[in-house]
């Protein structure tokens, strides 16, 4: 996951904005605002206020790890958006990689920023260190630009067959992206079992709804009635504003319950 993100970052940093060279932007600055554990500890979400300072886009690379009882759990998320000239309250799920499932409590954390500003002022930050991890409301993210308005709600569980079906709930005017990868995410026993599916999708301005069946993963517990975290993944490439060659990805994150 991490090689990812940075490859991406390589991608970025290769892409510049057009303005003045007189046009100084302020630094921008990353606050994480609360970490909360959802779905019984099939991820967390992480709530920041970044500010890019100007013109430009971003990416946040989460990891979060944590102690449970002998044994360590830990995982990642990533999140890339545009800026928008003005604080942004975004949210951002790790969920990637959890083996058991995380707690309410102590942990440690590590976030890498890379911004990609306007006349090319390329930038990292890096924050690391102990985060409490809250229990409270997810905080859903439904939507994002360039890819579908999209939600969920539990349609049946089959745990004799390590089964799952969602109903996804969507729509979308436009949008770069023609498909979705998506990954469900459940604490059952301590650990965590996931499945993934998926499906393609063509804009038709209509609200839309699509069945998606998850098969469990072998070597984990089988699924069952309760609360599952359902990752989306977007990602499309073509030519930017300037005409340069770019990838861009997009992540939305919704909690439901099924059975």
């Amino acid at each position: 996951m991490r090689r990812i993100f940075l490859s991406i970052a390589l991608v970025l940093s290769g892409l510049a904005f057009a303005t003045p060279a007189s046009a100084a932007a302020a630094a921008p600055t990353v606050r994480l605002v609360s970490a909360t554990v959802v779905a019984g500890g099939a991820g967390v979400d992480f709530r920041y206020t970044v500010n890019c300072g100007g013109p430009g886009r971003f990416a946040l690379n989460q990891y979060v790890s944590q102690e449970v009882g002998e044994e360590s759990t830990s995982a990642t998320g990533t999140l890339y958006l545009d800026c928008t000239g003005r604080p942004q309250d975004v949210s951002l799920r790790a969920w990637y990689s959890f083996r058991l499932a995380a707690q309410p409590g102590p942990a440690t954390h590590e976030l890498t920023a890379a911004f990609l500003l306007a006349g090319g002022n390329n930038t990292q930050q890096k924050q690391e260190g102990a985060v409490t991890l809250g229990d409270g409301a997810p905080r859903n993210v439904i939507s994002a630009p360039g890819v579908p308005t999209m939600f969920f709600y539990g349609a049946s569980v089959d745990p004799a067959a390590d089964k799952m079906t969602l109903n996804a709930v969507w729509k979308c005017d436009s949008s770069p992206a023609t498909s979705t990868g998506i990954t469900v995410a459940q604490a059952v026993d301590g650990r965590v079992a996931y499945g993934h599916g998926g499906f393609e999708y063509e804009c038709t301005g209509q609200w839309e709804t699509t069945e998606v069946v998850f098969t469990g993963t072998v070597s984990q517990p089988s699924f069952r009635a309760g609360t599952v975290s359902v990752t989306s993944q977007f990602g499309w490439c073509g030519n930017d504003e300037n005409g340069e060659f770019s990838c861009t990805d997009r992540s939305l994150s919704d909690t439901v319950t099924v059975g």
